[in-house]
């Protein structure tokens, strides 16, 4: 007696167990992925809000110092610190003779923190004097 044995051939269904660690390897890296940008993102956007905060106040003192006269004493250098940010300006006046009455140099140097350490930006401006 001779015994066929018929193969019977099974329907593949769902995924293999390699498919399935390379799919959640795949989507693993693609989550850090994300995390990593993310962070980079919030980090940037953090330092340009410091930033500007720095220019608005450089912008504000400049303001500040060009409503008063040339020769009077509110034209002159200082410093000061507001929410975390330190800033110090100089009034320079150019040693050159025929310039000397024309125009003052400000300068203001804001200090404020980052996720790097301290950050110093230098604006200047200049004041006309009639």
């Amino acid at each position: 007696m001779c015994f066929m044995t018929s193969r019977v051939r099974r329907e593949q269904r769902g995924f293999t167990l390699i498919e399935l660690m390379l799919s959640l390897m795949l989507f693993t890296v693609g989550i850090l992925s994300l995390g990593a940008t993310s962070s980079i993102v919030v980090r940037t956007m953090g330092g340009a809000r410091e930033q500007t905060l720095a220019a608005t106040m450089a912008q504000s003192r400049f303001e500040q110092l060009r409503a008063f006269g040339c020769t009077t004493s509110g034209l002159a250098g200082g410093s000061a610190s507001t929410r975390g940010i330190a800033e110090k300006w100089t009034v320079t006046t150019p040693t050159s003779a025929n310039n000397a009455a024309r125009y003052r140099l400000l300068t203001d140097s804001v200090t404020y923190r980052t996720s790097r350490g301290a950050t110093v930006k230098v604006y200047s401006s200049q004041r006309l004097c009639p």
